[in-house]
């Protein structure tokens, strides 16, 4: 590596880098321990898995380690040199993200099936892409069983076949040609003219043209003119004329500026081909035909449009490529660029022919592209292994091309990415060109001139050639792009990329900039919707983000396939709309009509466009599940009704219904497509939309179900809805991300509160995860498991626990560091040297707890009264060394531990599942209860008030029990029999001390998911505030808002009443909650309080509680309101003089943060008690201060303001800095100086701040 340039260039080039990611991944599936020791050595880090770390601190390296190694080398050092699997030898096997074909199978060879053809309307006909003039007129024409085509001298062959073709599934049983037209068309009869005056039409064309467009309504002078068109420009008109003696014949002009022209003419009329029906058409014969239309239409944008197969990865089979060529000729696309990755004989083996089976097929693919008027080129990268200065190599790549010339491509490209401007690949290279960008350029221009002039510039027929070149990704000028500006020969086309890989905006501007620059024809090399580098997704949204010039700008406007070549063609059917007529495009209604044209019927148009909205982000944008999001809004907010009023059962239901139709489009996706070619080819992502649909509905089922009152019907649905979930997990593709899996969660937290389960805590991490020590680890009540980081923490890193709602808390506990087993041993040093543990109760900063330093175990009890929502340990300071926690548990006041015991369990199950608080998880006893067996038991450890008993088990599993309840005297009361399913059974709220399912004899082996005691000890409500704090601006118009979050812990609603006791104190100070609200059982309702103060308010800090009441239960929590007066006025801070404590260095001064340019900062050393003073002209009364943080903010600051300098006063205090833009209010009269004070840093560096904004207090 460090001797051989060429080695390097190819080790680090993306496909070997992708090859190599695609190995590491098998190989730690296949043999995770060799794999890893292996991967440590090549890579000089530790290893990833516990116990091979603690191979190496033992010290077991021996010579079989070492000789293994050297042969995985070798294996894999090999594997990058040889042919990549999937174009010269045989197809390997492709990943399931990529690919729909089985593990060890083949891509087929065979034909792609294509989907059935849709119909059209005679009422609304359309064509894609949008036609630039279409007018509806005119009587629709029949198609007969006998048809006569009329072909001008020369029509064109392509455009003849495909309306033969046309009108076969049309009906047409026999298709006459002939040279000339019938004198006397017969009624009922059809007549197609193919062909324009370019092909040698006759008068005969015109005269019917004009005919229909009288029948159109026009005037016989008012025929659109074909003359001055474009290549690809048409006219096409179809409809009836009048026949002699009467009734009507049909009659079909397809009329082009060229023999390509005519070709897009028979597309057109291929789309407008609709059912007839009874009386519409002329004569009795036939059942489909063509509307009325007159259509003039020509490409306004790009003259080449089409795409380049240039992925890496396995390429498409032959028949893959084959039918995305005639998809192409069908969108009027005539552009294919062949240059896939994973082709060695255009990289790494170009000097190479192909062999003569991948001969045959690129030369049947340059076939198909000339039938579909598409022109095929090919790009070359020998960059990676050429000579520049060799004859040898020059007279090899000349004679390459031209055996691709002559196996039909016609066009060529020389593709100089991934090229070293430093290390050549001979010793006269560096002799004759020197190093560095521009002698890269110089040398890569001059083989451009020799091929050009060697096999270009003598065959007329070929197009222009073209270059990729090294910086095609870059925007403006560069000594590179100088110099390959100033040595191109003219009329070479030069690619680039719109200036970045993926760039989300395209502007004209830029298109001029470039074309500018290098004085050449562009060739726009879109990377859209390539998927390479994102193999779990399909990127389906529409073509986006490309201002109309650069269609127009761009000689060949090519995008980027996929690696699945049917799903491509969504997203480059809308490039194809764009690229044809960009003014006007709009890309959601680009997708619609793309889908509509690319599927068979409404039934699956709909199934693809969920599974299209459902993966619409990309990097140019896109919104995912656009369409899902207002149907879901209007499902919670009928589910959760903000005003905190009872739900309204029917108008659940009618905002479930939209939203349960598009889940079951979901869930029938793939059914719905079978057949269809995008099955295949999407599989996964289709059988994840699937899942998700049903998942969906399965939801909406639970929660209506329980809405209703109906527990069992309600566990059912749950239950179908955790067995989709699992489903989920199990496929790795992408689909709805952010959007699917966030409404799944809420609806199973909604369902599982309402059953009493209250789910367990989430853990956390800001840091990496070693191979196999996830965080779920520090949680999954077992202190010989652990979780463990990837990195050594730094200052501001944390791990610790989401209680996923506010919650009392009582203790926390934290175990870190190895435990006793072998594989532990490595991590037994691995712990937090310096931290704090805090808590979170939803709003607000942080809670202290305790201060950590040197300690493997932390245990902290909470204040009374303290309700978390989050907890902890950040650090405060680095190591070196990594962090291993074996459990973090926080528990609720006076928490006793709970045992569970039973029959014997099944592999894998416990007993202590029941009590886990997932209900996707089960105790499976090992075998059907028999005489004597032992019960579930749940010992309590302490008596507790028993209201109620939910039992919920497999309602598929025959299984049978009575539920009993222990008594502090030690007997046992029957609670109920417990059956297959929900069961809920009342106790008599008297205490008990243990729990049990005694089973009877025979049926099945039990299944329980979840033993939920409703204690009659618990409060029958709970009140919390989500902002105990709050911001009111004196006579501000607009109230601010708190939320108060009223909380069920009883199976049973609770209705009551909201209010807010204002202090005397507080003149003009007026809070309004909504005056009555009603909790779901165990459920809980966010209510607004808005909080106003009037203009004359005093200023000041006012308590007021806020109470909950419900008959004789009354629960409160205090809001503190700040009342602060209105700000306004100039920006003060642009007159201040900054300083600080430190500066990190002379490039990020304090006085940057007054400059009034974003771009500027300053930065701080790293010091939690880092500061940053303003000195003001003078003195003023401060309201408000307006702090841009930068990715290094404070966690906790302080405000502090001074008349002086010296004597200092807080005048707000901040300790849940999120970074970004913070205002912070207050008053802080005679104020001539404000200094930000840090008080704790949220990442291991300094403060960073780009500019504060200061600003005074209106005076009335």
């Amino acid at each position: 590596m460090e001797r051989s340039a060429a080695l390097r260039e190819v080790l680090y080039h993306p496909a070997a880098l992708a090859a190599r990611r695609t190995a590491a991944r098998t190989a730690r599936q296949v043999a995770p321990k060799a794999a890893d020791r292996f991967i440590a050595d090549v890579k000089g880090t530790a290893p990833l898995l516990a116990s091979v770390r603690a191979e190496r601190r033992a010290g077991r390296r021996g010579s079989a380690l070492r000789a293994a190694a050297t042969l995985s080398a070798a294996a894999v050092v090999g594997g990058l040199f040889a042919p990549v699997p999937g174009f010269a030898a045989e197809f390997a096997p492709r990943a399931d993200l990529s690919s729909a074909v089985p593990d060890g199978a083949e891509r087929p060879d065979a034909a792609v099936a294509e989907a059935a053809a849709p119909l059209g309307s005679l009422t609304d006909p359309q064509i894609f892409p949008r036609p630039q003039e279409l007018r509806a007129g005119g009587r629709p024409a029949a198609v007969p069983r006998l048809v006569t085509l009329v072909l001008a001298d020369a029509a064109d062959g392509p455009a003849v076949d495909a309306v033969r073709a046309l009108l076969a599934r049309a009906g047409a049983a026999e298709v006459r040609a002939v040279p000339q037209p019938p004198e006397r068309p017969e009624a009922g009869s059809l007549v197609v003219y193919v062909g324009g005056p370019y092909e040698g039409a006759g008068g005969a064309v015109d005269r019917v043209l004009r005919q229909l467009a009288v029948a159109a309504g026009l005037k016989d002078t008012e025929v659109p003119a074909l003359a001055g068109l474009p290549s690809g420009g048409h006219l096409l008109a179809s409809g009836q004329l009048p026949a002699d003696g009467g009734g009507a014949y049909g009659a079909v002009v397809l009329a082009g500026a060229d023999g390509a022209g005519t070709f897009y003419a028979a597309q057109s009329l291929a789309q407008l081909l609709a059912p007839v029906g009874p009386g519409q058409a002329q004569g009795g014969e036939g059942d489909r035909g063509f509307p009325g239309v007159l259509v003039r239409d020509w490409p306004s944008g790009a003259a080449l449009r089409g795409t380049a197969e240039s992925f890496f990865g396995a390429p498409w089979s032959a028949a893959q490529r084959l039918a995305a060529v005639d998809f192409l000729g069908r969108t009027k696309q005539n552009y294919f660029l062949y240059a896939p990755g994973g082709d060695p004989y255009r990289a790494q083996r170009w000097r190479e022919a192909y062999p003569a089976r991948q001969a045959d097929e690129l030369a049947e693919l340059a076939a198909r592209a000339r039938a579909n008027h598409v022109t095929a080129a090919y790009s070359v990268a020998p960059g990676q292994s050429f000579c520049f200065s060799s004859g040898k190599d020059v007279d090899a790549l000349v004679g390459k091309l031209d055996g691709l010339r002559r196996l039909g491509f016609r066009a060529f490209q020389l593709d100089f990415r991934n090229v070293s401007y430093d290390e050549w690949h001979c010793g006269a290279d560096r002799r004759k060109y020197g190093t560095g960008p521009v002698a890269a350029a110089k040398a890569q221009t001059a083989l451009t001139a020799a091929v050009r002039e060697r096999l270009v510039a003598g065959h007329p027929d070929l197009a222009p050639l073209s270059v990729v070149p090294t910086e095609y990704l870059k925007q403006g000028s560069t000594p590179y792009r100088a110099a390959l500006a100033a040595g191109l020969p003219g009329g070479v086309q030069v690619a680039w990329s719109g200036g970045a890989a993926i760039p989300k905006q395209v502007t004209g501007e830029q298109a001029d900039a470039t074309a500018a620059l290098f004085g050449r024809p562009l060739m726009t090399l879109d990377n859209y919707p390539v998927n390479d580098s994102a193999p779990d997704r399909l990127f389906l949204g529409g073509y986006t983000g490309r201002d109309p010039e650069v269609a127009r700008r761009s000689a060949v406007l090519l995008t980027s396939a996929m690696s699945q070549p049917v799903a491509s063609r969504i997203p480059l059917a809308t490039a194809a709309d764009f690229g044809w007529q960009p003014d006007g495009y709009l890309p959601e209604r680009s997708l619609a009509a793309a889908l509509r044209l690319l599927t068979a019927g409404p039934a699956q148009r709909d199934a693809a466009a969920a599974l299209a909205g459902n993966s619409a982000s990309s990097p140019l944008g896109g919104e995912e599940s656009a369409y899902l999001a207002p149907l879901v809004e209007r499902f919670w907010a009928a589910a959760e009704p903000s005003s905190g009023a009872p739900v309204d059962g029917a108008r659940l239901r009618e905002a479930a219904r939209p939203l349960r139709e598009a889940f079951a489009v979901m869930a029938d996706a793939p059914r719905t497509l079978a057949g269809d070619p995008l099955a295949a080819d999407a599989a996964p992502w289709l059988a994840r939309l699937s899942a998700y649909g049903s998942a969906g509905r399965a939801a909406l089922d639970v929660l209506e179900a329980q809405q209703g009152g109906d527990g069992t019907a309600a566990w059912r649905a749950r239950m179908e809805l955790g067995r989709q979930r699992g489903v989920l997990e199990q496929n790795p593709v992408t689909v709805g991300r952010g959007v699917l899996d966030a409404f799944l969660d809420r609806a199973a937290k909604s369902a599982d509160t309402w059953s009493g389960i209250t789910a367990g805590a989430a853990p956390t991490t800001t840091l990496g995860t070693a191979h196999d020590h996830g965080p779920a680890l520090m949680a999954d009540g077992s202190d010989e498991t652990f979780y463990w980081s990837s990195a050594p923490p730094q200052v501001g890193d944390s791990f610790g626990l989401d209680l996923g709602t506010p919650k009392p808390l009582g203790s926390v506990t934290v175990l870190m560091g190895g435990g006793d087993d072998p594989d532990a041993a490595p991590a037994a040093d691995d712990y937090l040297r310096d931290g704090v543990l805090e808590y979170w109760s939803g709003s607000g900063g942080w809670h202290r707890l305790a201060a950590v330093h040197g300690q493997r175990t932390v245990r902290a009890t909470a204040p009374a009264g303290a309700v978390a929502k989050a907890v902890r340990l950040r650090a405060t300071g680095g190591q070196s060394g990594a962090v291993a926690v074996r459990e973090f548990t926080a528990a609720a006041p006076d928490t006793v531990d709970t045992a569970v015991s039973g029959p014997p369990a099944a592999p894998g199950s416990s007993p202590q599942a029941v009590l886990s608080g997932d209900p996707d998880s089960a105790f499976r006893a090992a075998a059907p209860p028999a005489e004597g067996d032992a019960p579930l038991t749940v010992e309590l450890g302490a008596a507790r008030p028993l209201d109620r008993l939910t039992v919920l088990t497999d309602p598929t599993v025959r299984a049978e029990a009575t539920a009993q309840a222990r008594r502090p005297d030690g007997g046992w009361t029957d609670l109920g029999p417990v059956k297959p399913g929900y069961n809920e059974l009342r106790a008599d709220g008297g205490p008990v001390e243990a729990l049990r399912l005694v089973w009877r004899p025979g049926g099945e082996a039990p299944v329980v998911n979840q033993v939920i005691p409703w204690w009659a000890d618990v409060p029958a409500a709970r009140l919390a505030l989500a902002e105990p704090t709050l911001d009111v601006v004196a006579g501000a118009a607009a109230p601010a808002q708190a939320r108060a979050t009223v909380e069920s812990g009883r199976p049973d609603a609770l209705a009551g009443t909201l209010r807010a006791e204002v202090p005397a104190v507080a003149r003009g100070l007026a809070v309004a909650p909504p005056p009555a609200l009603t909790v779901p059982r165990g459920g809980r309702v966010v209510a607004p309080l808005l909080v106003t103060a009037a203009a004359d308010t005093p200023s000041g800090t006012y308590r007021v509680p806020v109470v909950f009441a419900a008959g004789a239960l009354t629960v409160r929590q205090e809001l503190l309101v700040h009342v602060v007066p209105p700000v306004g006025g100039a920006d003060l801070a642009r007159t201040a003089d900054a300083s600080s404590s430190g500066d990190d260095s002379a490039r990020t001064p304090a006085a940057a943060v007054a400059d009034g340019d974003p771009a500027t900062s300053w930065s701080s050393p790293a010091s939690d008690g880092a500061w940053l003073r303003l000195r003001l002209p003078q003195p003023v009364r401060l309201g408000s201060a307006v702090l841009h943080w930068g990715a290094a903010y404070a966690s906790a600051y302080r405000l502090e303001s001074s008349a002086d300098g010296v004597n200092w006063t807080t005048v707000a205090e901040v300790g849940n800095g999120q970074g970004g833009t913070e205002t912070v209010r207050f008053d802080a009269p005679d104020t001539r100086y404000l200094r930000v004070q840090g008080v704790s840093r949220a990442t291991r560096y300094g403060y960073a701040l780009s500019g504060v904004e200061l600003y005074a207090v209106q005076e009335p």
